[in-house]
C-alpha cells in the first residue's frame, strides 16, 4: 500500500493483512507522488500490479480481473462502469443564428467512468521516471501515444465512490446491512 498522510492509521487497521488473508507491504511516499507515481518505484516486481483508489466500496473480484488482463496481454486495464450524470436544467441546443434546435428538459448523459481499479503491466511501469509524481490519466495518455494495448473493461460489479460524506455514510449502512456483499469470507 503506497501511503502518505495519516498513513499510522491505515497501517493500524489492516497491519500485515493476515486477517483479511493477504500480505500486505507498506511504501511510504515522502512527497505526493500522484495516482500512479508510486509504481515508478516499484522496479524489482514482475508481474501486473493493480492499483486500487483509497476511497472506493466495490465488490468487484480482483484475482478475475488480474486474470483477465494477463489473459488479454494489456500493457493497462482500466475497469469503467457505465453512470448517468443527471442534468438539473432544461438544455437549449441553438443552431448558428440562435435559432433553437432542440430542447432537452432535465437529460441525462451517459458514460463509461473510470471505477479508480486499473491493472498495470511491469512494461507500462517502465513509462513513469522513478520518483515522478504522475497520475493515471497520464499514464495512459503516454501509453496510448505509444500505441499501447490500453483497454477499458465494462465492470457490472457494485462500485461506489465514497469520497464525498454522503456516499461515505451509505457505504457505512451498506456494509453493516450486507457485509456477505464486500468482505472476504473470513475477512472482517
Amino acid at each position: 500500500l503506497a501511503v502518505g498522510h495519516m498513513e499510522h492509521l491505515v497501517r493500524a487497521y489492516f497491519g500485515d493483512g493476515r486477517k483479511w488473508r493477504i500480505r500486505l507491504e507498506y511504501f511510504q511516499e515522502e512527497r505526493p507522488l500522484g495516482t500512479v507515481g508510486v509504481l515508478g518505484m516499484l522496479r524489482g516486481t514482475r508481474g501486473p500490479v493493480l492499483v486500487v483508489n483509497g476511497d472506493i466500496l466495490t465488490n468487484l473480484n480482483f484475482g478475475k480481473l488480474v486474470k483477465t488482463h494477463q489473459q488479454a496481454r494489456n500493457l493497462i486495464t482500466l475497469v469503467v462502469c457505465r453512470r448517468e450524470v443527471p442534468i438539473d436544467f432544461g438544455v437549449v441546443e441553438p443552431d448558428a443564428h440562435g435559432g433553437i434546435r432542440r430542447y432537452l428538459e432535465k437529460p441525462r448523459d451517459r458514460h463509461l467512468v473510470s471505477t479508480g481499479i486499473v491493472v498495470v503491466s511491469p512494461d507500462a511501469r517502465r513509462l513513469i521516471r522513478r520518483g515522478e509524481a504522475l497520475n493515471l490519466p497520464d499514464l495512459v495518455e503516454r501509453a496510448i501515444r505509444r500505441g499501447e494495448r490500453v483497454k477499458a473493461l465494462v465492470s457490472r460489479a457494485f462500485w461506489l465512490d465514497i469520497g464525498r460524506p454522503d456516499d461515505y455514510a451509505s457505504a457505512q449502512q451498506l456494509v453493516e446491512r450486507h457485509p456477505e456483499r464486500f468482505l472476504p469470507r473470513g475477512g472482517r
